[in-house]
Parts: C-alpha cells; structure tokens; sequence
C-alpha cells in the first residue's frame, strides 16, 4: 500500500460500505474478522466499526 495512504481512513470507509451491503442486501446477520493479536490496526479498526471480541 502506498505509504502516503496508511492511515487516511481509506480502509474504514471500504468495510464500512462492505459491512452496510452485507447487511442490507445480503441479509447478513453476523460477520467474523479473525485477526491476529500482534495486528493492532486490524483490532482497532474492528472496534471503530462496531465489532465485539466473542470467546
């Protein structure tokens, strides 16, 4: 990814927009992220969305 990009929000909008069709026009009820623990981005990125740790 270019480095001018990482940290714009440019990821939260994309799964954001995914999660909302997911949802919408799928008729999802649930979404997993496995995410790796050392992926501290990745958990924060989650949170900010909206997800919850499970187990």
């Amino acid at each position: 990814m270019i480095a001018s990009l990482l940290g714009g929000g440019l990821m939260a909008e994309a799964t954001k927009a995914l999660l909302s069709f997911g949802f919408k026009n799928m008729e999802l009820n649930k979404v997993e992220a496995p995410i790796m623990l050392e992926n501290k981005q990745s958990q924060r990125l989650a949170e900010k969305l909206g997800m919850v740790l499970e187990g």
